[in-house]
């Protein structure tokens, strides 16, 4: 979405505004997440980001959610 030269700039501030407001994180399709560098990581990782004013709604298919290695506090589903 950036320039370049404009990335780090913006990295700072998101990272800024999510320590200080509270944040509705989407990530859509989790489904469709490739690990990269072939590790075996179920979910892109989401370090940096306070549990406390952070809430991450993932969508994805049942099956993808079905990994035993993907942590969960609440599944719910719409049809």
């Amino acid at each position: 979405m950036y320039s370049e030269d404009k990335r780090d700039v913006m990295y700072t501030l998101l990272l800024k505004i999510i320590e200080t407001e509270m944040c509705l994180v989407v990530r859509d399709g989790l489904d469709e997440w490739v690990a990269p560098g072939g590790s075996n990581l179920a979910e892109p990782s989401l370090a940096g980001f306070p549990k406390d004013t952070c809430t991450v709604l993932t969508t994805s298919r049942p099956w993808k959610l079905a990994d035993e290695r993907i942590k969960n506090s609440q599944i719910d589903r719409s049809s």
